[in-house]
């Protein structure tokens, strides 16, 4: 299964954290996997190019996005886009991913 994990402070999203496989289907096969991986890469891709003020994390385990100013509302817009993206694909493969929500 797909983890994700997204913290946030008084509404906003501070970190979003992505491990795990969704074992849909075999390798190179598995659409869930392939849909949340495009996600995600195109997220940090995005935040990159706009050199928005986050930390990526990326290891052989998970992803991980920490924001480092949470008023940022351009940054706010995009992050808030790629968990809408990840809760659409939930909304069908709630076997595969789940995503939880915590304010810190």
């Amino acid at each position: 299964m797909i983890d994700v994990e997204i913290k946030s402070y008084q509404g906003r999203i501070k970190e979003i954290t992505v491990k795990g496989h969704a074992n849909y289907a075999r390798k190179n096969e598995d659409v869930v996997c392939a849909g949340v991986s495009s996600i995600i890469f195109g997220l940090f891709n995005a935040l990159d190019i706009y050199q928005m003020p986050v930390k990526m994390i990326e290891t052989k385990e998970e992803m991980k996005c920490v924001v480092q100013d949470l008023d940022h509302v351009t940054l706010q817009t995009i992050l808030n886009v790629g968990v809408i993206q990840l809760k659409t694909i939930q909304e069908v493969y709630s076997e595969y991913i789940r995503i939880r929500n915590m304010e810190v």
